[in-house]
This record gives structure tokens, sequence and C-alpha cells, in this order.
């Protein structure tokens, strides 16, 4: 038996991994890995002439999400007739003439139970993400003393400006945590904002 019901095509195959016969609750093992491998971080800080550039990135490898939210979203379940799907799954989902293996099937019933946990909905989660940037401009001396003022600076930063990811959710990085019974599982929160700054620095 397969979890009480014989897989469709379409439907996602579970491993018979105690080799008894049957897919149920005692073939569940460990997957995924939580807490990354490593975080590592690049810090740029130059100056040319009268600019100044800083940029810090921000990375993590070896990390792996739940996307639980693309699970709810790319399958069905009793209550989904009234909730919202993915475009992607809508246009691509599995059909006779899409054998997609990388969709599941539109299944009301939802017999296989597609949207459990499982590694298909298990993505690497690893990322390098441009933190900060700013640019500065320092006005020259002259012109600074010209109006009584030591120096001026004019400046323009950019925060979470981009994320390189191959993650198909929102944000891999809000779903890390020290403990590992808190990570690694996407249900769908908001991304980390990106904020753009413009200033000027007056010293006296």
């Amino acid at each position: 038996t397969h979890l009480g019901n014989e897989p469709q095509p379409g439907d996602i195959k579970y491993n018979d991994l105690n080799g008894d016969g049957n897919v149920d609750a005692l073939d569940k093992t460990i997957i995924g890995k939580t807490i990354p491998s490593f975080t590592y971080s690049i810090g740029l800080d130059c100056a040319y002439k009268n600019f100044d550039l800083n940029v810090f990135l921000y990375g993590v490898n070896k990390f792996d999400i739940f996307n639980q939210q693309r699970a709810s979203l790319s399958s069905m379940n009793s209550q989904d007739m009234d909730h919202n799907k993915l475009n992607d799954w809508v246009q691509n989902h599995w059909t006779l003439e899409n054998a997609s293996t990388t969709h599941v099937r539109v299944d009301p019933s939802n017999r296989n139970v597609n949207d459990q946990m499982s590694s298909f909905w298990v993505e690497d989660g690893s990322f390098l993400r441009i933190k900060d940037v700013q640019l500065g401009y320092n006005l020259p001396k002259e012109r600074c003393k010209e109006m009584g003022i030591q120096n001026i600076r004019l400046y323009a930063s950019a925060s979470n400006l981009y994320c390189f990811t191959k993650y198909k959710g929102r944000d891999p990085e809000g779903f890390m945590s020290g403990n590992p019974t808190n990570s690694g599982t996407d249900n769908g929160d908001y991304t980390i904002p990106r904020s753009f700054v413009g200033g000027i620095q007056i010293g006296f």
C-alpha cells in the first residue's frame, strides 16, 4: 500500500524506506539541512578622487529550506477550491500532454497528500545578498571654504539591494535560526525589505 492509496501519474511517489511493503509513517526519515555549513561576508571600501564607494555582501552556503508555501500553492487540499494558486503551477501542472517532473497534477481530493513534507519540496536555500551599498561624493574643499563649511558629502545608499539564489520562494534569508527546530521552513513570511536613502553630511 502507499499511504492508503496508490499514486497516480502526476503524484509524488514516496519510498518504502524500511522495506516492509507499505509506505506509511514508519518510512519517515531525516531530510534537509536547517543549519548552514558556513556563512560569509565580503566588504569593499574604496575611494577615487572625490568619490567613495562602500559595498557589503552577505552569503550562506549549504542550507536547505522546506518550501511549505510552494507545496501549499502548487498542489491541492480539501480547502483549496477557495484558495489562490501559483500561476507557475496553473500553467505547468502535470497533465497527459505535459508530463512534468517538476509539477504535480491537479487532484481536488488530494488522495496522495502531495503537499506534505518530502524531498520534492525541499530546496537549496544558499544565497549571496547585496546587503548594503553606499556611494558618496565630497565637494571640493575650495567650494566648501567659499560657503564657510569644512566639508560637504552627498551620498545615496541602498539596503538589501539584490539576492542571488536558486531558491524558488520569496526570500531564503528569513528562515535561518540558531534553533534547528525553528529553522528551514518557509511558511510565506514577508521578504526582507529593500530600502533606499539619500542624504547630505555637513561638517562645520
